[in-house]
């Protein structure tokens, strides 16, 4: 019997500091995990205060180009050079075979390119019209003046009918390139006399 109660005192003692070995090593799991946890937490809240850094400067940046665009003038009329499309703008029907007067008013451009831009399914279509057009009545840097060309819309520019034509109008003179088109889409029908 004695053997029988020292047997059960071992495996008893055995049983405790087995409970005790696996404790400690689950707390020391859990410290070791609670420090990787942490140095992850820190990295993100690093990487986080990084970003917040970079909105700001973005921020000031956005915040100094709306002051800037908000001192422009908006009316080309006022800035140094410009062209503005008048005729057609949109809305039109032009007659295929009839010659029409295509209008534009400009500043501070000497030279100007003409083309039709048809937007369908497939794409877009461009037919010049007229490269290299004298700009305006006055041609000086810095005084506007009012520009046109007769052109005749024949078929054998390849300009198909139907709907969904602008008129560009882009500068052809060295330096920064400046363009306007018709506000809205146009047609080009086939009349009749």
């Amino acid at each position: 019997m004695n053997n029988k109660k020292t047997l059960i005192i071992i495996i008893v003692g055995f049983i405790i500091v087995l409970a005790v070995s696996l404790g400690i090593y689950g707390w020391q799991k859990s410290i070791s995990g609670s420090k990787s946890q942490r140095q992850t937490l820190d990295s993100q809240q690093k990487q986080i205060t990084d970003l917040q850094g970079q909105l700001n400067e973005i921020t000031a940046e956005r915040d100094d180009l709306l002051r800037r665009v908000e001192n422009l003038t908006l009316n080309p009329e006022e800035s140094n050079r410009y062209v503005k499309l008048t005729y057609p703008n949109g809305g039109e029907t032009l007659c295929l075979g009839d010659t029409i007067l295509i209008e534009w008013d400009s500043k501070g451009v000497e030279m100007i390119g003409l083309r039709l831009r048809r937007q369908s399914i497939s794409g877009t279509n461009f037919y010049h019209i007229g490269l290299n057009t004298v700009a305006a009545t006055s041609n000086e840097a810095n005084i506007a003046g009012r520009g046109s060309i007769e052109q005749r819309l024949i078929s054998s520019q390849e300009i198909p009918l139907g709907t969904g034509y602008k008129m560009e109008i882009v500068s052809a003179d060295s330096g920064i390139q400046m363009s306007d088109a018709s506000d809205s889409v146009f047609s080009i029908e086939a009349c009749e006399g």
